[in-house]
Parts: structure tokens; sequence; C-alpha cells
């Protein structure tokens, strides 16, 4: 008997349990009431925007009707942005409008593509103007109201947060840097040098990049934390350097020696989510009727902090890629002729042997930018000093089968 009440009891706890639970399941509202509430969101969206030119106050349409995770990119956003000078930023659009004009805003035609307890998915035709704009709009449950959470552009497949996500992936990439400088010149020899020297980043970027400058400019690695202590090293090299030529010219019994100049400009050119290019501007002037100069790029893969060069191509011997360097140097020149220029004009234009078809490769390496890979001649390399630096970007649509698949894989 004592164990049939027990077993009576366990079985009477159980259901109540049982339906304790079943209390707490999250009822899911209809499809009417979700359709109500977006209608209700773009009634106030076209009030918001009564009159053509008239913008609605910031953000109070996101921080009534969009979700907590919206409002959060959104503040993150912002603060990316407000770090640009002259620059536009992320928004190019308004996205409650899907343009940047308006008039007689109104949305209708409201269906229901899927809806659980917390979420939902809804299109919606958006007029402004006279054109029909379709969105989705992503929504959540949040404090028992239905918040939009994302808007998709369907028209254009524009996906508004998952942009904004890699915006923000992207920032938090960068290699951020503090200008850096040093200018010394005692009328024997002139040493200058400046530098993009990084001070945020990944750990493992920003060790690679303080070596690269240090080992550029001829500085002690070991000096790459002090940015004073690196540039007075690299200083010292540049001053040795000099005054090494200038013993020479004594030797030939020169008596006028005019001062001895040295530079280097190092700068951060192009930060992407996958790698940054770093260009090195160098010049100097050991006498005769002018200086000598060059210019080079370095890209570095930010998983691995590793230098490509050029490494990063193959089957560089080959017609096809031979083809594209031709066109590249053609480009350069038809800039300043504004002309077509045929193979027999061009042959004129450069100081080489070879067929145009067989343009010798640059002495220095490609590197990579936002638009494609880009190549730089230097003075003489290929031209008469008038000519300048011959450079030239081919853009990855034409140069993706030369590029080893390491390179492929950080280039989006």
């Amino acid at each position: 008997m004592k164990d049939y009440k027990m077993l009576k009891t366990t079985l009477i706890f159980s259901v109540m349990m049982f339906f304790m639970g079943c209390s707490e399941v999250k009822q899911v509202e209809s499809p009417e009431q979700l359709i109500n509430r977006v209608n209700e969101i773009y009634t106030e969206v076209a009030k918001a925007y009564p009159n053509e030119g008239e913008l609605p106050p910031a953000n109070r349409l996101d921080s009534l009707y969009c979700s907590s995770e919206w409002n959060r990119m959104l503040a993150v956003i912002d603060s990316i942005d407000s770090k640009l000078e002259g620059e536009m930023g992320f928004f190019d659009f308004d996205y409650w409008i899907m343009a940047q004009d308006y008039r007689d805003i109104s949305a209708d035609s409201v269906v229901v593509e899927k809806m659980n307890a917390d979420s939902a998915s809804v299109l919606i035709q958006l007029h402004n103007f006279n054109h029909v704009t379709p969105v989705r709009l992503e929504m959540v449950k949040e404090n028992d109201l239905w918040m939009i959470d994302n808007f998709i552009d369907v028209s254009n497949d524009y996906n508004l947060k998952l942009n904004m996500k890699k915006y923000i992936e992207v920032d938090e990439a960068m290699i951020h840097t503090d200008s850096i400088g040093l200018h010394k010149n005692d009328g024997v020899v002139e040493v200058k040098l400046s530098a993009d020297y990084p001070v945020k980043g990944s750990p493992l970027m920003v060790k690679a990049l303080r070596k690269f400058i240090a080992t550029t400019m001829g500085a002690d690695s070991l000096l790459i934390d002090n940015r004073d202590s690196l540039l007075e090293s690299a200083r010292r090299y540049g001053y040795k350097q000099m005054m090494s030529l200038r013993k020479e010219m004594m030797y030939d019994n020169e008596t006028d020696i005019p001062t001895y100049f040295i530079s280097y400009d190092i700068k951060k050119e192009t930060d992407c989510l996958r790698y940054v290019t770093y260009i090195v501007n160098y010049a100097d002037y050991t006498g005769g009727a002018h200086g000598s100069a060059y210019s080079t790029g370095s890209t570095f893969t930010k998983k691995d902090g590793k230098c490509w060069e050029w490494n990063m191509l193959k089957d560089t011997k080959s017609n096809g890629f031979r083809q594209l360097m031709k066109e590249g140097v053609r480009d350069h020149f038809k800039m300043f002729e504004k002309q077509d220029i045929t193979d027999e004009q061009l042959k004129d234009m450069l100081l080489i042997d070879e067929d145009v078809n067989h343009i010798p490769l640059p002495a220095w390496a490609p590197y990579l930018t936002y638009q494609g890979v880009a190549f730089a001649y230097q003075q003489y390399e290929i031209a008469p000093y008038g000519a300048g630096i011959i450079s030239f970007i081919i853009p990855y649509e034409k140069i993706m089968p030369y590029l080893v698949p390491e390179i492929k894989a950080v280039i989006e």
C-alpha cells in the first residue's frame, strides 16, 4: 500500500509538471497580427517622410522599430565612420526608403514568408516616387513586439545586415597606424624618413609590419617597438651610406661636393580583411644632374604575416601573361599621348632590344591593390628618364589565372 501511494503521488506530480511546461510554451501569433505590425510600422515611416527632401530625425525609426542587435551594429558603424575624414562611410542610401531621395512613401502587399515564435520573414512592396522595390524584412520578437532585424533589397539581392557585418569585420581587421618621421640635415648629408607605423591590429601583423619598416630603412630590428629608437637607428644607417659614397667622390679629387640626400617614405596603401599592402617611396641624390628614385610595394597576408612579392604569381613567362604586361605598358603611355599606340610606336618609346611581346618584367615586385595587381618599372628600366616611373594595374578578372591559390583565396 505504501508503494502504491508513492507511485500515485509521483504520477500526479509528473502530470502537474507536464501541464506547467505546456503553459510556458511560447504562443505563435497569427500571420495577420504580424502583417498588422508591419503595416503599423510603415504607416509611421510614411509620416516620417512627409515632404520631398525633408529628412526624419536621425535614428528615430531605428530606435522605435528595429531590434537591439540592429541598433548595436548601427552604433558600431557610426563609430567607424566618425574616424573617416572626408569620406562617405558605409551608408550611401536610406534603407527605410531604399533610395537617396523620396516622394510619396508607402508600403503594401505584405506577405508573411515564414514565421515562428521569435522570428519571421516578411515581404513588402515599397513605393517611392513611381518606383516599387520588393523588400524582405527579417523580424525578431523583443519584449512581445515584432522588430525589424534586417532589410534586404530583393530586386538587387542586397542584404544590408550581411554587408554591415562585413564592414565591421574589415574594420576590426584593419591595421591602425601613426605617422612617424625624422628629418636631419647637417649640410653634408640630409636624411628624411617617414612611415605609417602600426599601433593597433593583430599582434602578428603589427610585429611583421614594424619589422618590414625597420628592415627597409636599414634600422636595427631589435628596436621595432620603440619608434624613436627605430628612426634614429635608420638615420644613422642612411647617413653612413651617404658618407661612404661621399668619400668615394673625394678619392676622385672632387672639391665641390653637394649635400647628399636619402629619403624613405613608407605608407600603408591598401588595407583589406585578409591582406595589407605597404608602398615604399625611395629617393636619393649623390651628385650629378639629378637624383634617383624608385617606388615599390609589398603585400602581407593577415592570417600569417607572410610577405608576397613575385611569389604571388605563376606562369609569368607564358605568352598570355606577357600580353597583359605589354598592354599595361601601352596603357601607361596612352594616358599621356591620349591616343591609341601601335606596337611599332610602343617599341620606339622603349629602351629594350626585345620584341614588345616580351617586355622584361620589372625589377621590383608587384603588389595587391583594391582594383588589381600593380606593377611599376623604375627610371631607365625600360624607358628614358623622361618617361618617369611606368606603372599600371592589371584588373583581377584578367590576372586571376596567373595568381597562386593562396593569393586567390584572399581576394574577394
